[in-house]
């Protein structure tokens, strides 16, 4: 017992061990013997215990740091290569195969090492010069034949995906190796070959033939006219967020996730998942980053055509089926995009009313209809609106209202149909209802989906 002034405190009894340690002389003591009781010293010192404490916080913050940050996977070559055989009959246990070492088909060179090849060395063998026993040529020819597709709809080499002996042939070989020898000679520059082809008179063009051009070149392979053509899946989806002002350019970041239909992974196993659609804006970033499962691949990618990435696809398909429309009816990021259109109609057609302060009757509100139409219209199509066409869009807006007020129902049920933030703003469900109505026919316009 330890008296004081306060009081007394009864100390806790000292393990038969350091008991044990303390009889011995300390002269006498092993290594080990002191190093316990150094250790029985620190757990019974306040001071001690206290550090332990902060440093047992500070651990846990930052093991909380680490699994906060996103991970990165990354290619770390083996000490010891993995040797590769030629599995007999597909006999992977058959340890007597001949013996494959890296390399590129012979017709094409080699790769010029000393040592056992990486793939270190593949990518430089294909941006050296010819003159040095690469490929650049090669490359760089194949490179811009798949930018001149993107932007033009079709390659100078018709057939992307094979640019070899079995592909169609070049149709303006001059033209592919000028431009070809620039884009070596720049440093390797997509932008700067990108800006060249965009600028150039033959992008520029109208995508309307003429009717001589389709009797002599149906397939468009001499460039007389731009190509139309349905924009990619991925553009889809951003061209009605873009429009409809719901889009967020954030960069980076993890997949996103859109709503997709429930049990949708059902069969998908070992390990079973889970789908989690995301919410907020985080819903609203580019397609890009839209999360991607082979072989159950988002309905809407699917619809338009997106590939499921089982195998690497050069050329996309371009199809045009009803699914894909009932795609963009009734998607329910589609159906947020053309509500939040419809607010963005809404409020312009309220700044265009107020600017107007003469006393307003049904002329000037059908007047302020008409310039909303023509606004919307301008807003996805870039281009001013034909009076035939803000006619019938005028004509749905009527009988959507009327619809609507007859079943008011109806127009809450459209409120409610996705997570975001809709009456907040003093819209009536009526109002905002028609209005969706008649932009989700102008998100849904042919001209709207395709590149002119």
């Amino acid at each position: 017992v330890y008296w004081d002034l306060c009081g007394s405190e009864r100390a806790t009894a000292a393990p038969a061990p350091v008991i044990e340690v303390l009889s011995i002389a300390p002269a006498q003591r092993t290594v080990a013997q002191r190093q316990l009781l150094r250790q029985f010293h620190g757990d019974q010192s306040p001071t001690v215990l206290q550090l332990r404490g902060q440093l047992t916080r500070l651990k846990d913050q930052a093991t909380m740091f680490s699994e906060s940050l996103p991970l990165a996977l990354y290619t770390r070559s083996l000490a010891e290569p993995r040797i590769v055989r030629i599995q007999q009959r597909g006999n992977w246990l058959d340890e007597e195969g001949e013996i494959v070492e890296p390399a590129v088909p012979a017709f094409l060179g080699s790769l010029e090492t000393e040592q056992r090849a990486t793939r270190l060395d593949l990518a430089r063998w294909l941006v050296r010069p010819e003159s040095q026993g690469g490929v650049a040529g090669l490359t760089a020819r194949v490179l811009v034949n798949r930018v001149w597709a993107q932007l033009f709809g079709g390659g100078l080499c018709p057939s992307v995906e094979d640019f070899g002996g079995q592909g169609r042939p070049v149709t303006h070989p001059e033209l592919l190796d000028a431009l070809a020898i620039e884009f070596i000679e720049s440093g390797w520059d997509l932008k700067a070959l990108i800006r060249k082809m965009v600028r150039s008179r033959t992008y520029r063009q109208s995508s309307i033939p003429a009717a001589r051009a389709v009797e002599i070149d149906p397939e468009n392979l001499l460039f007389s006219h731009q190509a139309r053509y349905r924009m990619p899946a991925e553009m889809v989806r951003d061209a009605s967020l873009k429009i409809s002002g719901l889009l967020v350019d954030q960069l980076g970041g993890p997949a996103v996730k859109p709503p997709q239909p429930p049990h949708y992974y059902r069969h998908l196993n070992f390990p079973p998942r889970r789908y989690r659609p995301d919410t907020g804006s985080q819903q609203w970033r580019r397609g890009v980053y839209l999360h991607w499962q082979r072989q159950y691949l988002h309905p809407m990618l699917l619809a338009f055509d997106a590939p499921t990435r089982e195998n690497c696809t050069a050329r996309r398909n371009r199809s045009n089926s009803p699914m894909a429309a009932l795609v963009l009816l009734n998607d329910p990021v589609f159906v947020e995009a053309a509500r939040s259109f419809a607010r963005r109609i809404i409020g312009w057609r309220q700044q265009f009313l107020e600017g107007d302060t003469q006393v307003r009757g049904v002329a000037e509100f059908e007047e302020a209809d008409h310039a909303a139409i023509a606004f919307a219209i301008e807003q996805a199509v870039s281009r001013e609106a034909q009076s035939r066409e803000i006619e019938i869009l005028y004509n749905l807006l009527e009988s959507s209202r009327k619809h609507f007020d007859q079943q008011p129902a109806l127009a809450d049920q459209f409120q409610g149909m996705n997570s975001s933030d809709v009456g907040g703003d003093g819209i009536e469900a009526v109002t905002l209802a028609a209005w969706s109505e008649v932009s989700r026919a102008i998100l849904n316009l042919h001209e709207t989906l395709t590149r002119e």
